[in-house]
């Protein structure tokens, strides 16, 4: 059976990193694989809080529900099987074992209750609409590790290597390195190398939690992993118990290779909540003493989920608490001018009811334009996808963003809407053009602008240079009912530390009130 598992284990592992690295758009066909969301379309965490929060059911609940039947029949085989991020724990958790040769006895600690206040706290927050399960649920965990930390670093580490390697001068060499990177770059890393905001804080999370394994494995699954607390409640229901036998000789051999600490080597003490299926101590118990059968539930003798009501009610009330503190961003009277959500992104209430963080868009935009925001939309929009003009621009022509979404939070846009979408305005800062402030022609924004009608039009002005001479330039101005925000002029203006030309989220479609002039 442990060989069965780690067969599923990595089908599962190998399928999701399919879905991830095929969530782009080489082929410029702006199609994305409708199973790139496939993973989250069967979290059951993300499916709860999202229809806790918006008070809708996701339109792929029937997939998060047939998660939660076959946890209810089996046991936490989902945890044991099929999650990735928990492979890929356990993965390094056999590392620490291996190192160690002889690993010590796995028990159970108090501690692993954690995972079931955190997950109080987050569906109680969910009720009152600030839907924060994506901080921690697994698979927006690793998917925006990976987005804005992990592929950026090795992409770095790749680009700088091969430079290494021309380098040293040998030719042969150069050439066949070369031809693996851009094999890499083509089919796994972005176009050009992206700086995501807030990158390196996302990195330092995941390789931390990566290295906690070397002190207890799987130890995001024990403390941490809200859905494995969800899976777990399920669980305990589960008719699929764990049996020991009078062969036992309490070698506690099962002990040291268990992942979940579970206790299974206690005749009426296995703790069925915490098990998550990896059937090591089967694998390990030379004398078959332990085994899995299909039983009623002892109530009397097993252990239960024993979690103080004190520590319930703490945990409930810091959700109701977190609440109002997590959205005091709109008690403010004006919103934050860089916050330029994607096209699609419902009205700002909404979209942060539907997002769980994923960062399935922003792996999915081609341009770098879409990163992780900090506080812009304050702790509540904490690493919720936000357009920054500096680094990349909304292609004209593309709508993934939407397609990539799993929850809704952004619509899938026809390619008609979405090119009448505005996420934005911009506007000229005319003490730093280089037409106004400099009287230096330029009309790079106006070459650039997308739109049919440029909605960047140039007027010719006669100015005075310092000398007294007259000339005559092409002074830019905005068009604002054409302009849909989409950055490419921010993104290429010449003056290159603050552009001269910049896009707020002011006009957005998705508000009626963040008009440029209320009512305009």
């Amino acid at each position: 059976m442990v060989h069965i598992r780690r067969l599923s284990q990595l089908i599962f592992t190998a399928l999701f990193f399919h879905f991830f690295f095929i969530n782009n758009d080489k082929l410029g066909t702006n199609l994305l694989s409708p199973n790139v969301a496939f993973f989250f379309n069967i979290d059951p965490l993300a499916a709860l809080g999202t229809f806790l929060s918006s008070h809708k059911l996701p339109a792929v609940w029937i997939g998060a529900l047939g998660v939660l039947v076959l946890t209810l029949l089996c046991g936490r085989v989902f945890c044991g099987f099929i999650c990735p991020f928990g492979a890929i724990n356990q993965f390094f958790g056999w590392i620490r074992k291996k190192l160690a040769r002889t690993p010590a006895p796995d028990i159970y600690s108090e501690k692993q209750k954690i995972k079931y206040l955190v997950l109080v706290i987050f569906l109680i927050c969910s009720v009152f609409g600030v839907n924060q399960t994506g901080l921690l649920d697994p698979f927006a965990f690793l998917v925006r590790s990976l987005t804005a930390g992990v592929i950026p670093l090795l992409q770095y580490v790749c680009a700088n290597a091969g430079d290494l390697i021309y380098r040293l001068g040998n030719e042969r060499l150069s050439d066949t390195a070369g031809a693996a990177l851009d094999h890499i770059k083509n089919n796994y890393f972005y176009f050009t190398l992206p700086r995501f905001s807030g990158g390196a804080v996302i990195t330092v999370l995941f390789l931390a939690v990566i290295a906690l394994n070397f002190s207890r494995s799987r130890w995001w699954c024990r403390f941490v992993c809200p859905l494995g607390a969800l899976l777990g409640l399920v669980a305990r229901y589960s008719p699929v118990r764990l049996k020991v036998n009078e062969k036992c000789t309490h070698c506690m051999s099962c002990v040291r290779h268990c992942e979940g600490a579970c206790n299974p080597h206690k005749k009426d003490g296995w703790i069925a909540h915490e098990c998550v299926m990896c059937f090591n101590c089967i694998g390990e118990c030379r004398e078959q003493a332990v085994s899995f059968k299909f039983a009623f539930i002892n109530t009397k003798v097993e252990p239960k989920l024993d979690i103080d009501r004190r520590r319930v009610l703490t945990a409930g009330v810091a959700g109701l608490l977190a609440a109002p503190v997590l959205r005091q961003q709109f008690f403010a009277k004006r919103v934050a001018p860089s916050l330029i959500r994607p096209p699609g992104a419902l009205p700002e209430p909404k979209f942060l009811e539907k997002c769980i963080k994923c960062g399935n868009c922003i792996r999915a935009c081609p341009t770098n334009f879409l990163n992780p925001a900090l506080l812009e939309a304050g702790f509540e929009g904490l690493w919720t996808p936000m357009g920054i003009g500096m680094k990349g621009y909304c292609d004209y022509e593309c709508t993934l963003c939407g397609q990539a979404c799993p929850t809704g939070a952004i619509e899938r846009l026809p390619l008609p809407r979405k090119k009448r979408t505005k996420i934005g305005t911009a506007c000229v800062d005319r003490s730093r053009c280089l037409t106004y402030a400099f009287a230096t022609s330029c009309a790079v924004c106006e070459e650039h602008c997308p739109t049919p009608q440029k909605a960047i039009w140039l007027d010719r002005a006669e100015v005075v240079t310092r000398e007294g001479k007259k000339i005559v330039v092409e002074q830019p101005h905005v068009d604002p009912s054409l302009c849909i925000g989409c950055s490419n002029c921010e993104n290429v203006c010449p003056v290159v530390d603050k552009p001269a030309i910049y896009v707020t989220a002011i006009g957005e479609t998705r508000s009626r009130e963040n008009k440029l002039i209320l009512g305009y």
